[in-house]
């Protein structure tokens, strides 16, 4: 019979090192690809920004809701929304819109309230003389005033119409 085969202890190679490389080196390419992935999307929300900074600065262009609802108006805002190629948020831009709408719609009637208050104003300074010397025409004195006030108060008025029923019945 032949020898038996005998297998010495061979000292196989150590790989932790190598594949701790190896590791690192994959965190490393991962870390870099979040960083430029992040990069990228600061450099589009920037982008963005700046876009909707230009839409609205369009939008405050106009100073009545006239010319902001004019053909004009609204075909330049369309082709400025185009140009963006979708680097705008449409829900901003919309809400810009309508905002401003509103903000003008609010300071032309407030303009308009202004002034009619100030004719208002303007008529009562005219008209208060002539008030004053209507009430001291009508008022005279004080005791006249007691008995103009007793002969118009609506209550005298009632208990004198009760006590007309009441001595008719």
């Amino acid at each position: 019979m032949a020898n038996p085969i005998t297998f010495q202890g061979v000292a196989a190679p150590d790989f932790r090192s190598s594949n701790s490389m190896q590791n690192e080196a994959v965190k490393s390419l991962l870390l870099a690809g979040q960083q430029i992935k992040d990069a990228v999307g600061a450099y589009t929300q920037k982008r963005v920004d700046r876009n909707q900074a230009l839409l609205q600065d369009y939008i405050n262009q106009a100073k009545t809701p006239e010319e902001l609802q004019s053909e004009s108006f609204k075909q330049g805002y369309a082709n400025l929304v185009s140009s963006f190629k979708g680097e705008v948020d449409p829900l901003k831009a919309s809400g810009y819109l309508d905002g401003r709408l509103d903000s003008l719609t609010k300071r032309m009637a407030d303009q308009t309230s202004i002034e009619a208050n100030q004719f208002k104003l303007a008529q009562d300074k005219i008209n208060a003389p002539i008030q004053t010397d209507l009430f001291r025409t009508q008022l005279g004195n004080a005791e006249e005033a007691l008995r103009f006030a007793q002969a118009n108060n609506p209550n005298v008025i009632a208990k004198n119409k009760v006590d007309a029923d009441v001595a008719l019945a």
